[in-house]
């Protein structure tokens, strides 16, 4: 790849510990692009990449985002992979066996073999933009520390498994487990104590509404069949009542304290009070150039680097968008085209469902079928392998498998009728 810059826009003062040297405009010529491309910094530093078309501005958006994010793009992937200990080292670990349990990047790969062709080429061009920079570049300062000077080259498998994880972590609770081991033990007490456990649970601690008309949208829920009112009339709870045996409510318990000593599990929780946005409208009749306004506050966890990566690019053939996208993903996930902007924000649905399944096993104890509605259903058994990243013996990429046992998390146990989703305790 040529690379010919353009000009330096001035730093009057260069601090050492923030590195604050401006970036620079640059011309990029490489064979994966059917054209030169630009990028161009303004005065706030966000880069414009001007391309030919939207597959060559996918190559310069990962050549440009490995560039300025390259180590937390990779440690996101890591996360994805249930790799971080091969960047961290060996305390790593315990959160590499719950990620890898869940299966980020499994998920991710369903999910890419059903893209879309067009889908498929930006996120391979994506890729190989990131592969560009360092085969160029080599890997940035985080690295050295790590004693780490190679990395795995960019997939557009990782591409998908980041998104995995951003929807994971705007989405992901515990609810169910949570919410069954209160109400059971609310229960139990109430039986002892004699008050009315459920009603505590369903009225006082835990209550919940129906949806009301009180929306941003007026007549939204009439749209979508919504009833729009609060009713009291229907208690299906009178008789609700929750019987766990000691080995059911046991295993829930271990799930939940598993999840919760998981760092970063843990930060992952949807009922973190620094999830959430708001948003606010303004007509055109209202607005000096006639054009409606939209304001977006999406509040997520303040991270460094930043949690967004703002970028604009601009193609011949008829691209304009500009915005905020996530570090190792070539998409704008809120901004503005020439047509519209789109705002985000996360949104509380019950998407996480969990499930008791008896099991079979076989003469070295490990479960080959599921058991439902009488018939043996034969489960996927992936062997996982965890390595880490020994810092400070002087060795660049030493690597060293920390020889976990099958039942610490070296056997991942899938259910295909379950979406093929893995058994969290056994």
């Amino acid at each position: 790849m040529k690379i010919h810059h353009k000009k330096t826009l001035a730093a009057g003062l260069i601090l050492a510990m923030a590195g604050a040297a401006c970036a620079q405009d640059v011309v990029l010529n490489h064979s994966r692009l059917s054209a030169t491309a630009e990028v161009i910094y303004n005065d706030t530093q966000i880069p414009t990449i001007k391309a030919a078309n939207e597959i060559d501005a996918a190559f310069v958006n990962g050549y440009v985002q490995a560039k300025d994010r390259l180590f937390q793009m990779d440690y996101t992937r890591k996360i994805a992979q249930g790799k971080v200990a091969e960047l961290l080292g060996p305390p790593a670990i315990s959160n590499d066996v719950q990620l890898r349990t869940l299966g980020f990047e499994r998920a991710a790969r369903r999910s890419i073999a059903k893209a879309t062709p067009k889908t498929q080429s930006i996120l391979q061009a994506f890729a190989d933009g990131v592969n560009a920079y360092v085969a160029q570049n080599g890997l940035p300062a985080e690295y050295a520390a790590l004693e780490i000077d190679q990395m795995d080259p960019w997939k557009a498998l990782d591409s998908v498994s980041i998104g995995k994880v951003v929807a994971f972590n705007l989405s992901s609770d515990l609810e169910e487990i949570d919410w069954t081991i209160a109400i059971n033990t609310f229960q139990q007490v109430g039986a002892q104590a004699g008050f009315d456990g459920t009603a505590l649970f369903m009225e006082d601690l835990y209550r919940a509404a129906p949806p009301d008309d009180r929306v941003s949208v007026p007549g939204f829920l009439g749209m979508i069949g919504g009833v729009g009112k609060s009713t009291q009339e229907n208690k299906a709870y009178s008789d609700f009542n929750v019987e766990l045996d000691e080995v059911k409510l046991g295993m829930l318990h271990n799930i939940q304290s598993g999840w919760n000593a998981t760092d970063l599990l843990k930060s992952f929780k949807r009922d973190s009070s620094d999830k959430g946005s708001n948003f606010w409208l303004i007509s055109g009749e209202n607005t000096e150039n006639g054009l409606p306004l939209i304001a977006n506050d999406p509040h997520l966890s303040l991270s460094y680097p930043s949690t967004f990566y703002p970028f604009h690019m601009v193609t011949d053939d008829g691209l304009n968008v500009g915005g905020v996208g996530f570090p190792g993903a070539p998409i704008i996930a809120q901004g503005c085209n020439d047509s519209l902007c789109w705002g985000s924000t996360v949104h509380p649905v019950d998407e996480t469902d969990f499930f008791f399944e008896e099991f079979t096993v076989n003469l070295f104890g490990l479960p080959t079928h599921t058991i439902y509605q009488g018939e043996k259903e034969p489960v996927q058994l992936i062997f996982q392998v965890y390595n880490a990243n020994i810092i400070g013996d002087g060795i660049m990429n030493n690597k060293e498998n920390q020889n976990v046992g099958y039942t610490s998390g070296g056997l991942t146990i899938i259910v295909p009728r379950r979406n093929y989703g893995p058994i969290l305790n056994l």
